[in-house]
């Protein structure tokens, strides 16, 4: 999958995001995403669960020290995921933006 988030701490800037997914069972996938974060290439992994053509999705994603946690909800349309996100550190949950994401090829 491809597309972009913004951060609401950066107004006017939106971040090329890539997940790379691998089915899992129906409606679910690990995945792999990649993007660059003040200059530095970042990988998280974690999970997307649902309909990723038309209904509800969410996800989770980790960095490899698992010091927060990211997570997404949002809804497919025609294949393109219209997204919320939050940021989870020490135990606190803070809402942090918006994205898309659709199926590349």
């Amino acid at each position: 999958m491809t597309g972009t988030f913004n951060w609401n701490g950066i107004k006017g800037k939106n971040y090329d995001l890539k997940a790379v997914l691998k089915l899992t069972g129906p409606g679910q996938w690990d995945a792999v995403y990649t993007f660059v974060w003040k200059g530095k290439n970042m990988t998280y992994t974690g999970v997307i669960k649902g309909d990723l053509a038309n209904g509800e999705v969410t996800g989770t994603g980790n960095p490899a020290d698992k010091s927060r946690t990211f997570a997404f909800k949002g809804t497919a349309k025609d294949g393109v995921i219209a997204m919320s996100h939050t940021e989870t550190t020490g135990g606190k949950t803070v809402a942090t933006g918006t994205g898309t994401m659709k199926q590349s090829q």
